[in-house]
């Protein structure tokens, strides 16, 4: 077969599996459009008891989830962004305290809008929190 032969059939090939194959769907676990922020209905929607489990259920990149590699392993997460509530918390291991019902939005900041916000350190970006009245 010559190279103009093989052409249209490559090209036929890949239009007829783009059309009929599956789509992959979004890593993130919820069909949410907005991938950096969590608003107060999500929290309400989800009902966790705290703001760490809703993270890792609802954004998992945000700290930087990496699947199993093999059968039995749990995956693990690669990021520790800080956490400011009003002023800085700490590690994300801060939003096992949050209020949840007090929760406005939880946005997730890129290391170089961090940097430029709050300064240095924030190579794993930021998790900010914005709290309003008990819902």
């Amino acid at each position: 077969m010559t190279r103009q032969h093989t052409f249209p059939l490559l090209l036929a090939s890949l239009l007829g599996t783009a059309q009929c194959g599956p789509h992959l769907s979004n890593p993130e676990p919820t069909g949410l459009q907005d991938q950096s922020s969590l608003t107060a209905q999500d929290v309400d929607q989800f009902g966790t008891e705290n703001g760490l489990d809703l993270v890792r259920q609802l954004r998992p990149s945000w700290l930087g989830y990496q699947p199993p590699q093999v059968e039995g392993d749990r995956g693990r997460y690669s990021r520790s962004p800080e956490v400011y509530i009003r002023i800085r918390c700490g590690s994300h291991n801060c939003l096992r305290w949050l209020e949840l019902d007090r929760v406005e939005e939880i946005d997730y900041v890129t290391p170089g809008e961090a940097t430029a916000r709050w300064g240095t350190r924030h190579i794993d970006g930021v998790i900010d929190v914005r709290l309003g009245e008990q819902r």
